[in-house]
């Protein structure tokens, strides 16, 4: 029986793998991506050009362009269908049908994942393509190397940073940031940032109350200059009514936060705040002019 055999000659194959690279390119927007990671490098530069630590540099270039690739990916599958429409779009590797969507998947999530899918990624390719039994062993024992936290901290990081720290390349603290540091604690924030907070905790935190004082002046003169302030009056005019003024002068609505000895209330942050929140259901305009003072004034210089 007689068989039809196709050649394929080295300089057809590398077409192919030309024109796959380039719809991968176009998948993964490969200079949007770039230009993402070059704007996160150069920020990081700027922000601290003489204490550059160029290891952080690396990771944060390959990983800012795999999670921004994988990104560019998800986006043209939820869009492959809209992107048919467009004449601007419809070349795409996807609409145009040059790619399926099952590769884009795979893209997508090899390009975003873990170091763990990379590492299965690696293994399965040397298994596939017939490596050597050496090789795939010794892959095999990098990669358990990298994925297995307990031992990559102690054969890789903890190596890692003695030599950074011989070599002077670890970060100093400055006075400033040591005073930033040590001026308070996360408090509830760490719970609630964490994804797992424990709301037991929550609840039986101190939380902050009124004092007396402040509570007199929340039902004796904001609740009167909530009463006088008309929303509607004030937007027409385009100003606030002369006995708003007087009444915001008279109550010291301006000095808030500004302490007793200096003429002012020495009111808590949770009284501002309450102050703010409780006026802003009434009018914008007020609630700026109370805001502004006690926020961006001479009161923060006492």
């Amino acid at each position: 029986m007689k068989t039809d055999t196709i050649y394929i000659d080295k300089h057809s194959i590398g077409k192919l793998l030309s024109l796959k690279l380039k719809d991968i390119m176009e998948l993964t927007k490969f200079r949007l991506s770039f230009l993402v990671v070059f704007s996160a490098v150069m920020a990081y530069l700027l922000a601290n050009p003489f204490a550059a630590d160029w290891l952080k540099i690396t990771l944060l270039s390959l990983g800012g362009f795999l999670v921004t690739a994988s990104s560019n990916t998800i986006n043209q599958l939820i869009e492959k269908d809209t992107d048919k429409l467009m004449d601007r779009t419809k070349n795409r590797p996807l609409p145009a049908g040059r790619m399926k969507p099952i590769e884009a998947y795979l893209i997508a999530g090899f390009t975003g994942a873990p170091l763990i899918i990379w590492s299965l990624g690696g293994l399965v390719t040397l298994i596939g393509f017939k490596a050597p039994m050496e090789a795939i062993l010794a892959f095999s024992a990098i990669a358990a190397v990298f994925n297995i936290k307990p031992i990559r901290a102690q054969l890789v990081s903890r190596i890692i940073m003695k030599l950074m720290d011989k070599l002077g390349l670890m970060p100093k603290i400055s006075d400033t940031e040591r005073v930033a540091l040590d001026a308070g604690v996360v408090w509830v924030e760490k719970d609630l940032f964490s994804g797992k907070p424990d709301f037991k905790k929550l609840m039986n935190e101190p939380y902050p109350d009124l004092t007396e004082d402040e509570k007199v002046f929340m039902n004796g003169p904001l609740k009167r200059l909530c009463e006088m302030t008309n929303d509607w009056e004030i937007w027409k005019n385009r100003e606030l009514p002369k006995e708003v003024w007087d009444h915001l002068k008279k109550e010291k609505f301006f000095g808030m936060i500004i302490p007793k000895e200096y003429g002012g209330l020495e009111f808590s942050a949770l009284a501002h705040s309450h102050v703010i929140t409780t006026l802003a259901t009434r009018s914008a305009p007020v609630t700026i002019s109370v805001m502004v003072p006690n926020s961006l004034g001479p009161a923060e210089l006492l």
